[in-house]
């Protein structure tokens, strides 16, 4: 016999205390947002890419492939954004690697922070002459829901090269690259 409880609430006979499960017995959701805690994983989404992105422009230009959206389940989540960019910068040259975001309501992307200068979290300085760097480059964000906290939310990376005589690349003979975002519950 399957019985249904309708209730707003639930609380113990004294009102404080534990409701406890009994061992064998599971509570069970039906989807992957019916038991919700804070600090819960609500969902996870990825971008893993392995294609060459060169670019010898001295202005940030959008790594295309990188993008990865995810559509918030709930308006006051977290999402943790974690970046792991395979890169390689040569002779004399600076890399920059910068997260950028978008939204709908927005309707432009914009950089995840907030140096006014750069707006990269990512800088690899090649001081000398007939060198080159390769490196995986980690870094991560935890953010609130931006815009209105309902509609899809991308990100992507940005780079570009301090010497447009230099090319900086992503993704050259390495694991390739990814961004990773979760929501998180609150």
């Amino acid at each position: 016999m399957t019985s249904i409880i309708k209730a707003d609430n639930i609380s113990t006979v004294s009102g404080s205390g534990n409701i406890t499960i009994p061992t064998g017995v599971k509570l069970i959701g039906t989807d992957n947002s019916s038991i919700v805690a804070p600090g819960h994983v609500l969902q996870t989404v990825q971008s893993k890419w392995y294609s060459v992105h060169d670019t010898t422009s001295t202005s940030y230009v959008s790594v295309d492939d990188s993008q990865v959206n995810i559509t918030p389940k709930y308006a006051n989540s977290q999402l943790l954004i974690r970046y792991a960019i395979h890169q390689y910068c040569r002779n004399s040259s600076l890399h920059g690697i910068a997260p950028y975001f978008y939204v709908p309501s927005t309707a432009s992307w914009s950089v995840l922070t907030s140096n006014s200068t750069f707006n990269e979290v990512v800088r690899v300085a090649n001081g000398a002459t007939n060198l080159v760097i390769w490196g995986m480059q980690h870094f991560e964000f935890l953010i609130g829901v931006p815009g209105n906290g309902t509609e899809q939310v991308s990100f992507k990376v940005y780079h570009r090269t301090s010497d447009s005589n230099y090319t900086a690349r992503i993704n050259d003979n390495g694991p390739g690259s990814s961004i990773t975002v979760q929501e998180i519950a609150q």
